[in-house]
């Protein structure tokens, strides 16, 4: 719908200032006009509601210039019209350096209300428009300056910078008429090390390539600062007209991600070392024992064979910790049939059964893929009957998996619990099966859930997934 226009028209003849208002209103229906018979009157019709004022010149009490300067004066920018039978060069020259917004002469008046109407409509929506695009610039400005965030647009070949927000004196640690003065000036208050790869950046960008990258800024203090850049060219009739982006402040991610790093080396080392002085004494016991075996079989020696066997399960999920922090980032087609069987013929069955109910492909890491299933495998195995059933399908939205046995199931109460380091209910666990389970999953960026199975077994499901057949995601 089109938004009313209110328009006050001065005219000192009584019966045509009403003519002129009832012909507007019927010539475009937008309009509502208000008749006024004087300079006095029509400006105390005329308020913040009011669109357009449409005046003759030569009015009784005054001129339509003085119309004009008086609305002005109150309501800055409003649009005055000039409709006049006087159409003297002189007039129209003080009509224009009065800055009237136009001028119209009556002539056959009767012909000349669609044009008048036209005339008011056309001025106004642009004066709104101006206004909305003033307003919305406003919003922006407000906006880009609560940013944190260096916000800017450079020409496609950083000869100008069209736009940044006062955000990168505090990133960059530089005045910003700096950079509008000279728009490559940035590179300036970069790392010497790191300006090169940044001016390849930038020239990757200008041939119409999006780049993200991080470096130094070169500071006066002994703290390191280090930013993200996200630079996207704009790409007008075939060729890079802007470059817009941001630039963030990242020094306390690098930093908590070199400590993560630095306390997962030291974790990986830690691991790696009591894993390598257990495996030692562990290598001696065990040969002793296949020595005594040889020579008798007893049930002390099989408590034995049990322990050893307990040692090297916590060996061997130690060494699993060390490589649990880090998450998956490169992704690889994965057939799911085939990791299972390969997982489940790594593990002891007994008298197991394990039931594939899909034949899909999956993105993710192989490796560690196999130590969830093949964790998940060796918990139903261990809490359920020696003939206990595995099933592994999808789940019914697609998206993800479920892994399934007809065992005792998990108790809503212990499922919390199932999932923290070294809780365990079975004498041969070792409590570490389902968290690295969920510390994995995780890493994928998926999801994992608990439930119960419609058997009454455990049931485990995982969801985010991602298929390489797009339409089971």
């Amino acid at each position: 719908m089109t938004e009313p226009i209110r328009v006050v028209h001065i005219d000192d003849e009584p019966d045509f200032a009403r003519l002129v208002a009832a012909n507007l209103e019927r010539e475009n229906d937008q309009l509502t006009v208000q008749a006024a018979t004087s300079v006095e009157k029509g400006l105390d019709q005329v308020d913040d509601e009011t669109d357009c004022i449409v005046s003759d010149y030569q009015l009784g009490d005054g001129t339509g210039l003085e119309v004009l300067e008086a609305a002005r004066k109150e309501f800055p920018g409003i649009p005055v019209i000039l409709f006049t039978d006087t159409g003297s060069e002189e007039v129209a020259s003080r009509a224009i350096s009065a800055d009237v917004t136009d001028y119209l002469i009556k002539g056959i008046v009767t012909e000349q209300y669609g044009l008048l109407a036209t005339k008011i409509v056309s001025t106004v929506e642009q004066r709104r428009t101006a206004q909305r695009a003033t307003q919305v610039e406003q919003y922006l400005h407000e906006l880009s300056e609560q940013a944190n965030d260096v916000l800017y647009i450079f020409e496609g070949d950083w000869s100008d910078v069209l736009f940044i927000n006062s955000a990168y004196e505090t990133v960059f640690e530089q005045p910003v008429d700096m950079v509008r003065n000279n728009p490559t000036n940035f590179v300036e208050a970069i790392h010497p090390d790191d300006r090169e790869r940044m001016w390849m950046a930038m020239e990757r960008v200008s041939e119409g390539q999006f780049v993200q990258t991080d470096y130094r800024i070169d500071t006066a203090g002994s703290d390191e600062k280090w930013v993200e850049s996200h630079a996207k060219p704009v790409i007008v009739d075939g060729k890079v007209a802007r470059i817009v982006g941001y630039t963030r402040d990242i020094s306390d991610r690098k930093a908590q991600m070199q400590e993560l790093e630095r306390i997962n080396n030291q974790l990986d080392r830690f691991a790696s070392v009591v894993a390598h002085d257990l495996r030692n004494p562990w290598n001696v016991a065990h040969g002793y024992l296949e020595i005594a075996q040889s020579r008798e079989n007893s049930q002390e020696l099989e408590e034995v064979s049990n322990a050893l066997m307990r040692m090297d399960q916590i060996i061997t999920n130690m060494l699993e910790l060390a490589k649990m922090g880090a998450k998956v980032s490169d992704f690889e087609p994965i057939s799911l049939p085939d990791l299972l069987e390969t997982c489940w013929n790594s593990i002891a069955q007994s008298e197991a059964t394990l039931d594939i109910e899909t034949d899909v492909t999956i993105y993710g890491d192989g490796t560690r893929l196999a130590q969830v299933f093949e964790n998940l495998f060796r918990n139903a195995i261990e809490h359920g009957s020696a003939d206990v059933t595995i099933t592994v399908g999808l789940l019914e939205d697609r998206a993800g998996l479920f892994v399934k046995d007809d065992g005792p199931g998990i108790l809503p109460s212990k499922r919390q619990t199932a999932l923290e380091w070294g809780r365990t209910t079975s004498e041969t666990g070792t409590g570490f099966g389902l968290p690295i389970v969920q510390e994995i999953v995780e890493a994928h960026g998926w999801n994992l859930q608990i439930t119960t199975a419609s058997n009454g077994g455990a049931r485990f499901d995982i969801s985010g997934v991602e298929f390489a057949d797009r339409g089971l995601r």
